[in-house]
């Protein structure tokens, strides 16, 4: 490796300070043309490419496509910077169209190590020139191997444009065009059809196999038929692979030096979606799910939370209460549902069509008192009827002005489409009971809360706990107001969740069963409640009750 190596710099020494950058390039480099391994250890001075990553940028060299799909932390797009270089620098004049869903991810995933590749290059490598400009404003990244910083289409150097935008480059060939796609779930159709109109030489798509039947899915079924089908030359071949997380080389690691699946990936993965579920099979295993939409919750969770006894379970409440309610109207077939629950399952539910909104709010306020529930966690649904609740709730104390309204079509945050969908999959994972992670319980040290304290100046060092009031009525509880916080507890171990067996509980398990969820892009959605509504023949008030109560720890 070392004399190749040498033999690489004696060529391109000379060449830096007489010939063109042009000249340099396919003089230099013209014995790594096909060889993007040795490229990415000779030229850019990067570590190896692992075993998953030789498989395809040697597939490359061979195949005019080469379509991966991958479970997350496997270096993809690390390897998709790796090729995109070696393809501009081997190729002497061509093009590279780098695209991904979003402007964000071009700049903050690709092209970042577009521009580290390059660093290593000038460090340890051959020191390759080229400019990376960012995004201004909206406007493409590009790389630019020839002097100065605007590309054009048709320039040397790498475009990076987001899909929403690639419609642009319709009608633009080149005759050493390469196409790289990443994350290539989140690709619209028309996007694909922008890019199979530049009819590139070389095609390398790569993401997490998220939705079928998406392009990236037929895509991957293609080259599978296609890898051993004689009757197609290579030049014209397709390749599908799949690298699963799992077959990263620091699997055994508890911490992988380099960012790539570890002991420690497998666990939170295992945690946050469950091991075989959809989203395991999508973001670990990388293997395209066989539907697009799933069932929320599956029925042996059902069976096993609604078989415990809640006084055998647990001989004090675990963890701090909290109601949430799904306002209605009081007339029609729609139901006003209020769901009070700990950590430990539900305490009460109350539902019913005949439960007008004032009287809604002097139900709810009578459960706080009775459970002891602080007013910040009372939740309901803010939308529609649920806009007044806060103004009827003042008028049962004014601790109650501290209820908090709900809204399922606020953000919910990285990887969900909405609040709603980051609700229901904490319920989901409250219910599955092989879910091996911590919950969040808000308990942090001593015993298992039985009963709320409050921040006054009746501190007992003793027991490290604050005092309820003397002679305390609960008629005033709703007073105390946002100052009610629970005693502590290291209690942090997996709890089971009990649904007692009461009326109510055929119609919350329809309910339940009845939820849906898929992939949006690369956010999990929760099926529209009026597409449940449909399929139910009413509304899933109750679960969307209990969902609510999950918008809080």
């Amino acid at each position: 490796m070392r004399k190749e190596k040498e033999e690489i710099r004696t060529l391109a020494t000379p060449l830096m300070v007489e010939e063109s950058t042009a000249g340099m390039v396919a003089r230099a480099l013209r014995c790594l043309a096909d060889d993007p391994v040795g490229f990415n250890r000779l030229a850019l001075g990067r570590p190896d490419y692992w075993e998953g990553q030789r498989r395809a940028a040697l597939a490359l060299t061979r195949a005019r496509s080469v379509v991966v799909a991958t479970g997350n932390a496997v270096g993809k797009s690390y390897l998709a910077a790796g090729l995109t270089l070696w393809w501009l620098y081997t190729h002497p004049g061509s093009l590279v169209v780098a695209t991904a869903p979003s402007q964000g991810l071009l700049g903050t995933v690709l092209f970042r190590e577009l521009q580290k590749a390059l660093a290593a290059s000038r460090r340890r490598g051959l020191g390759l020139p080229g400019m990376v400009v960012g995004s201004d404003r909206g406007t493409p990244f590009s790389l630019r191997v020839g002097p100065g910083r605007r590309l054009a289409a048709e320039g040397w150097g790498c475009l990076g444009i987001a899909t929403r935008g690639v419609e642009r480059l319709a009608g633009r060939h080149h005759a050493d065009l390469m196409v790289v796609v990443d994350e290539a779930s989140g690709v619209q159709p028309e996007a694909w059809e922008a890019l199979t109109s530049l009819n590139p030489r070389k095609l390398f798509v790569c993401g997490n196999p998220l939705t079928p039947g998406t392009v990236f899915h037929k895509l991957h079924q293609r080259g599978l038929t296609e890898a051993s089908d004689p009757s197609i030359p290579d030049h014209a071949r397709g390749v599908a692979l799949t690298i699963p997380s799992t077959a990263s080389p620091d699997i055994n690691l508890e911490r992988s030096p380099r960012g790539l699946a570890d002991r420690g990936f497998i666990r939170e993965a295992e945690r946050q979606w469950g091991r075989g579920s959809p989203l395991w099979l999508s973001h670990v295993e990388g293997v395209f799910p066989t539907v697009a939409v799933h069932a929320l919750i599956e029925p042996g969770w059902l069976d096993q939370a609604a078989s415990l006894e809640r006084s055998q379970t647990y001989e004090n409440p675990p963890g701090q209460p909290v109601l949430g309610c799904d306002l209605a109207a009081g007339v029609g077939a729609d139901r006003t549902a209020i769901v009070v629950r700990d950590e430990g399952g539900i305490r009460e539910l109350i539902a019913s069509d005949r439960l007008a909104p004032d009287e809604a709010a002097t139900l709810i306020a009578s459960l706080a008192r009775k459970h002891l529930i602080a007013p910040e966690r009372i939740l309901y649904d803010g939308a529609g009827l649920g806009a007044e609740l806060t103004t009827r709730l003042a008028r049962q104390g004014p601790g109650f002005v501290h209820a908090r309204a709900i809204f399922g079509a606020a953000s919910g945050g990285a990887g969900f489409l909405n609040h709603r969908a980051w609700c229901g999959w904490r319920l989901r994972q409250r219910l599955d009971p092989s879910y091996s992670g911590l919950d969040p319980i808000a308990m942090t040290g001593g015993e298992p809360a039985t009963r709320v304290v409050w921040d006054g100046d009746r501190f007992d060092p003793a027991t490290q706990t604050w005092r309820l009031p003397p002679d305390d009525d609960p008629t005033d509880f709703a007073a105390l107001g946002p100052a009610l916080r629970p005693a502590r507890s290291n209690q942090a171990s997996r709890l089971p969740f009990v649904i007692p067996p009461e009326p109510w509980w055929p119609n919350l398990r329809e309910e339940l069963e009845a939820l849906r969820y898929r992939l949006v892009g690369t956010k999990l959605a929760l099926e529209d409640k009026r597409e449940t509504r449909r399929r139910l023949g009413r509304s899933p008030d109750l679960a969307d009750a209990l969902l609510i109560t999950f918008s809080v720890d």
